[in-house]
């Protein structure tokens, strides 16, 4: 996960010195690479571990950095507006094939018949083969 520092500091205040943050990450496990500069931005390569996907954003890092030094982590802000158009007039769907596509889920499907038995009492409508991978079922 490449971070530019400049990023990092819109979320979490941080040392001025990329290389003393890159040693406290080092310390929290974190994998990295050298620092990268780019121009005058320092650039921090960081390898995220398959357990984190916490860390696979800018604001996921910040949060961890916040942890290590302590700090406050400023959230970023959204400005939402309503919008003045329907959604239905962003595109036009047309289902050409109804018996190939129902409209509702289907409650059980030959392809599917591999699947946990629990689907049924969990409420969950059981999806074809083609449309979840097997280790969803894991």
């Amino acid at each position: 996960m490449r971070v530019p520092l400049s990023w990092l500091r819109e979320f979490v205040p941080v040392p001025e010195d990329p290389a003393a943050l890159i040693d406290r990450l080092a310390m929290l496990g974190f994998g990295h690479e050298p620092v990268e500069w780019v121009g005058e931005e320092a650039v921090l390569d960081l390898e995220v571990a398959s357990n984190r996907p916490d860390l696979l954003s800018v604001l996921g890092v910040a949060r961890e950095v916040a942890a290590a030094w302590e700090r406050e982590v400023t959230p970023p802000v959204f400005m939402l507006r309503r919008s003045t158009s329907r959604a239905g007039a962003a595109a036009d769907v047309a289902v050409e094939d109804p018996e190939g596509a129902p409209a509702t889920p289907r409650t059980s499907s030959p392809a599917c018949a591999w699947g946990p038995p629990r689907t049924g009492w969990s409420g969950a409508w059981r999806r074809p083969a083609s449309a979840v991978s097997t280790t969803s079922w894991m």
